[in-house]
């Protein structure tokens, strides 16, 4: 990995599903406009993708998908995710459900320190089918935007960090003790229109769009 690079961008999410294939489109949209420093990655609905992009230490993920929260159909959401390292056995050996895969990476301690989901509410995952039902397409460019400014804001303040450290730069991305740097906390509700943010754990039904039997 370049040392350059600090924060993942992860889109999750089958195509062949509906609405479920709303990360992939945000990933198409973000493609080329992200900021140096961040990574951007398609991980299908295969946990296991995720899990070993986390492998390369980074210091902030951003993770795309289509979330269930009750809202309605269109609705963009970012969740700031408690995560509990305790729910680490997995039985599903894809790793579908990506809070499975956070609870895993936080027990092995690749979690990154800091992780946003920006989700959006679907109309239909269930049915096969490609193509987004009109409010989730409506919704890309919202959801594309808000990873925009999210992660800006992060390698700006990672680019800071280390460039007042000598020993970051020649090596040591994540600091003298080893442990990524914490960024400072920015309020999104001040950049993001139109969504709720949540700062809590993952609920069982957070992730309600696919079901553990599906492949990648």
């Amino acid at each position: 990995m370049n040392v350059a690079e600090r924060v993942l961008v992860a889109c999750v999410g089958n195509v062949l599903r509906g609405d479920d294939g709303f990360g992939p489109a945000v990933a198409a949209r973000l493609e080329g406009s992200l900021p140096e420093g961040v990574r951007l990655v398609e991980t299908g609905i295969g946990g296991i993708a995720l899990l070993q992009e986390l492998l390369g230490h980074f210091d902030g993920l951003v993770v795309v998908d289509a979330v269930d929260e009750g809202e309605a159909p269109g609705s963009v959401v970012v969740i700031e995710p408690d995560v509990d390292g305790s729910d680490a056995h997995v039985p599903d050996v894809h790793l579908a459900n990506p809070g499975r895969v956070l609870a895993l990476a936080k027990a092995l301690d690749v979690l990154p320190a800091r992780v946003v989901i920006v989700g959006c509410q679907p109309l239909d995952c269930a049915g096969f089918g490609q193509g987004l039902s009109s409010p989730v397409r409506d919704a890309v460019e919202l959801a594309a935007s808000t990873v925009r400014r999210i992660v800006e804001e992060w390698a700006d303040q990672f680019r800071l960090a280390a460039s007042s450290s000598p020993e970051n730069v020649s090596g040591n991305p994540r600091g003298e003790s080893g442990r990524p740097f914490e960024p400072q906390s920015f309020g999104m509700e001040d950049h993001v229109e139109e969504k709720r943010t949540a700062v809590r754990s993952l609920s069982s039904s957070t992730f309600a769009t696919r079901s553990e039997g599906q492949s990648p």
